[in-house]
C-alpha cells in the first residue's frame, strides 16, 4: 500500500508529470489525462468497459489520494512502455537523465552528511572515511569528492591532470571548471572528442583552451607520445578508463609520474584474481562476445602499482574505480590497503546474471 511520505511515490509521480508534459511540448502524444480528453493520435484507446469489482473496492476503501498516487504510477508505466515500443529513444534517456540526477543529488547529500557527522557515528576505518567523502558533480560516480579529499591531503604541484578516455563523464572535469585546472583528454571516438570540446566550450568559454582534447587510439606504443607531444611533463592526476587495455597502458605509462592515478578496475573480475585481459592493440569492449570483458582486476592492478612506486588507498563505493597514491607523497595521510579490504563489487552487475558464466570461458593473462 502507498505511503503518503515514500520518497519513491513523489518521485513515480514527478517522472509521470515530466514524461506527460515533455511529450505534449514535443507535440507527440501524452499518454496521460489532458483536459478535453486524450489528444488526436494516441497510440492507446481509452477503454470503456465498466470498472472492475477489484478497482470499486479499491475506491471505496482507500483515501483519494491513495488513488491518486496509484493511477500516476499506472499512468508512468504505460508511459515508459509506450516509449520503449515506439522507440522513443531521446525521449526515454532525458527521463533517465533526470532519474539519475534526482538519485545522486540524495546520494551527494548524503555524503555531506557522513562527512560532517562521520566521527560522531562511529565510522572508522579508512574506507568509510573515503566513502564519505565522494560527491558526483561531473564524475562517473562519487569520484570528484573523493579526488578533492586526497589532493586536500597530499597537495598539489602543477594543477594537470591527463585523462585517458573522456567519453561519457569526466573524472577530471570538476577540477579543471572549480578548481582552475588544466586537462589532457584523449579518447579515440570521434563522438566522445566532439561531446568533450563542447562541454568544455560551454562551461569554460573564453578558458576553453585549458582543457586540450584530443582524438587518438591509445596504445602501450604510443601513450607516452601523446602525453609529451601534448606539452605535459607533470601532472597531478592521471585517469585511465579505456574499458579494455587498462593494464597495459598503466604498465607502459613511464612520460609522468603522477601524484595520484585513478584507474577502472573489472570488478566481475573479483578482489582475489590476478588478472588482466590479454593486451590487443584493437581491443574493443563494444566488439567483445561480453560487454563485461574489459581492463584488469583490482589485484593485479595493486600489483603493478606497487612496481611503478604507488599504494592502493580505496576505491570509490559503485565498485567501477580504484585510487591510487604515489609512497612518496603518502606520508601520515593514508594508509595502504589490499584489494579484499578495498574492494567494492560493481552496483549494477549482479553474480546471477548469465553474463558471467560468459565471462568464466573468456581469456584471460595472469599477471
Amino acid at each position: 500500500m502507498a505511503d503518503e511520505n515514500d520518497p519513491k511515490e513523489d518521485t513515480l509521480a514527478a517522472w509521470a508529470a515530466i514524461d506527460y508534459h515533455s511529450a505534449t511540448a514535443q507535440g507527440e502524444p501524452a499518454y496521460g489525462p489532458a483536459k478535453g480528453g486524450r489528444p488526436e493520435g494516441s497510440l492507446r484507446k481509452k477503454r470503456m468497459s465498466r470498472p472492475s469489482i477489484f478497482k470499486r473496492a479499491l475506491k471505496a476503501v482507500l483515501p483519494a489520494r491513495w488513488v491518486q498516487r496509484l493511477r500516476r504510477r499506472r499512468l508512468f508505466l504505460r508511459s515508459l512502455r509506450s516509449l520503449r515500443a515506439d522507440a522513443h529513444v531521446e525521449h526515454f534517456g532525458k527521463i533517465h537523465e533526470i532519474v539519475l540526477s534526482k538519485e545522486w543529488a540524495e546520494r551527494n547529500m548524503a555524503s555531506l552528511m557522513r562527512m560532517t557527522y562521520h566521527d560522531a557515528l562511529g565510522q572508522a576505518g579508512q574506507k568509510a572515511l573515503l566513502r564519505s567523502r565522494e560527491i558526483k558533480l561531473y564524475s562517473q560516480n562519487g569520484d570528484d569528492g573523493l579526488l578533492l579529499y586526497v589532493f586536500s591531503k597530499i597537495g598539489v604541484r602543477s594543477r594537470q591532470a591527463v585523462n585517458l578516455g573522456c567519453g561519457g563523464s569526466s573524472n577530471t572535469a570538476n577540477l579543471v571548471i572549480n578548481f582552475g585546472w588544466s586537462s589532457l583528454e584523449i579518447d579515440g571516438g570521434a563522438d566522445n572528442v566532439a561531446c568533450a570540446r563542447d562541454f568544455y566550450r560551454q562551461a569554460l568559454g573564453d578558458g576553453a583552451d585549458r582543457a586540450t582534447v584530443k582524438q587518438a587510439w591509445i596504445t602501450r606504443e604510443n601513450v607516452n607520445d601523446l602525453i609529451r607531444d601534448a606539452g605535459v611533463t607533470d601532472a597531478d592526476l592521471i585517469d585511465i578508463d579505456i574499458d579494455g587495455n587498462d593494464y597495459w597502458i598503466w604498465q607502459a605509462l613511464d612520460a609522468i609520474q603522477p601524484a595520484a592515478v585513478l584507474i577502472e578496475y573489472n570488478a566481475c573480475l573479483g578482489p582475489a584474481k590476478s588478472v588482466t585481459v590479454p593486451y590487443d592493440e584493437q581491443f574493443d569492449v563494444r566488439s567483445q562476445p561480453c560487454k563485461w570483458y574489459h581492463g584488469a582486476s583490482l589485484t593485479a592492478l595493486t600489483k603493478l602499482g606497487k612496481e611503478k612506486g604507488y599504494a592502493l588507498i580505496g576505491c570509490e563505493s559503485n565498485g567501477v574505480n580504484a585510487i591510487f597514491v604515489r609512497r612518496d607523497l603518502m606520508a601520515e595521510h593514508f594508509e595502504e590497503v589490499t584489494p579484499a579490504e578495498a574492494y567494492y563489487p560493481h552496483f549494477q552487475r549482479r553474480s546471477d546474471d548469465p553474463r558471467y558464466d560468459v565471462l568464466q570461458t573468456l581469456p584471460y593473462e595472469q599477471v
